[in-house]
This record gives C-alpha cells, sequence and structure tokens, in this order.
C-alpha cells in the first residue's frame, strides 16, 4: 500500500503534493541554522562586517538554493525575504519594524528578490547561450518567464534575446 505524502522532495527541493507549489520552508530551516552556527562560533559581540559576509558566503547559497527555476506565491516570497532581513536584524541588533534596506545599502547586498532574479537572468543567460543543443531548447521553452524578468529592469539584451 502506497501512503499519501503532502510535500514530494525532488532534488532537494519540496513541493506541495496537493497544489504542486514550492515550499521554502527547508530552506529557510537551513538559512536559520547555518546562521545560528556561526553566531555560535563568533559570538554576539563580534564585528558585524564579518558576519554579514559569514551569512552572504555561507547561509545565502543555503536559502536561495534552487531558486533559478522557483516560480513562488507572494507567501513564499515574503517568507523568504522575512528570513534575509531577520539574519540583518539580528546582526546590527535592530527592531523588527525598522526597514533593513539602508543596512544591505551600506554593506553592498541587494535585497533578496534582487538577488533571486540576478540568479534567474544569469542562469537563463547560460541555458541561451549554450553550446548543447538541449539546453538551448530548453531555454526557448521558458524564455517568456525570463524576459519578464527582463522588462522589470530595462535589459534591453535580454528582451531581444528572448523574441527570436
Amino acid at each position: 500500500m502506497i501512503q499519501w505524502a503532502n510535500k514530494v522532495k525532488y532534488l532537494r527541493l519540496y513541493f506541495c503534493s496537493i497544489s504542486g507549489n514550492l515550499d521554502v520552508s527547508n530552506n529557510v530551516r537551513k538559512l536559520y541554522g547555518q546562521y545560528n552556527n556561526i553566531r555560535t562560533v563568533l559570538g554576539y559581540g563580534t564585528h558585524e562586517m564579518s558576519v554579514v559576509h559569514l551569512c552572504k558566503v555561507y547561509c545565502l547559497p543555503a536559502l536561495m538554493y534552487g531558486c533559478e527555476n522557483w516560480h513562488l506565491q507572494n507567501k513564499e516570497q515574503n517568507r523568504i525575504s522575512v528570513a534575509w532581513n531577520n539574519c540583518f536584524r539580528s546582526i546590527f541588533n535592530c527592531c523588527w519594524r525598522e526597514s533593513i534596506n539602508p543596512l544591505q545599502y551600506f554593506c553592498k547586498i541587494l535585497p533578496i528578490n534582487y538577488l533571486i532574479h540576478q540568479r534567474k537572468l544569469l542562469y537563463w543567460n547560460k541555458l541561451f547561450t549554450s553550446d548543447n543543443s538541449v539546453l538551448f531548447t530548453l531555454s526557448r521553452l521558458v524564455s517568456q518567464r525570463f524576459v519578464a524578468v527582463g522588462y522589470m529592469y530595462g535589459l534591453s539584451s535580454i528582451m531581444s534575446a528572448g523574441k527570436q
């Protein structure tokens, strides 16, 4: 007898079995776990920029794993954004009501939504310029999704490439 599962795991990503939407709770859990490891090893009196650098190098890849192919609902986008922002609030000892956008700006880190779009565009560009015919064909099939991201940022080269 086969049992029913609420989530299906495929390539370290979890999908809800009923809706097929991506469940990012595992990515968020890994972010918090790695962030807590960094804070435990370094302590809470450490230079903030060192912690920011370590979070960018170790925590961000865990949070953004597979983001090149994500199609997130608003709820899941918000969940990822809150998790990343909470790391900054903890590092700089901010209140939850304060915006962390100035902190990210001065730390030279883009907000998480921009980072996701950046990785999507770079991934699509690799597919689109690939010598592999399978990858090239795949890039043509999903080009409309990436052209829409290109329009958001006024990237004419992305937009013209997607129309070919």
